[in-house]
């Protein structure tokens, strides 16, 4: 049985707003802005959460699959 957050360890790369957590059930970014320019870029880790799924028994297909969804989205980006 797959878990709700199943395919969701990384977040919606699409949505890019500056100053705001883009945050997947284990890695996030922030983009930081100020007014039109980027001012920095921040990655976020949830060891935590990193150390639920790697205990998961469906951790390698998640893990394809929230890969491949993270990667189709920032090509569209």
């Amino acid at each position: 049985m797959k878990k709700e957050c199943y395919g969701s360890m990384f977040p919606n790369s699409i949505d890019q707003a500056p100053n705001k957590i883009h945050q997947g059930k284990v890695f996030g970014f922030v983009i930081r802005s100020l007014g039109i320019g980027r001012t920095g870029r921040e990655m976020k880790i949830d060891e935590k959460q990193w150390e639920e799924c790697i205990k998961c028994p469906l951790y390698t297909t998640c893990f394809d699959l929230s890969s491949a969804r993270f990667q189709l989205q920032t090509a569209i980006a």
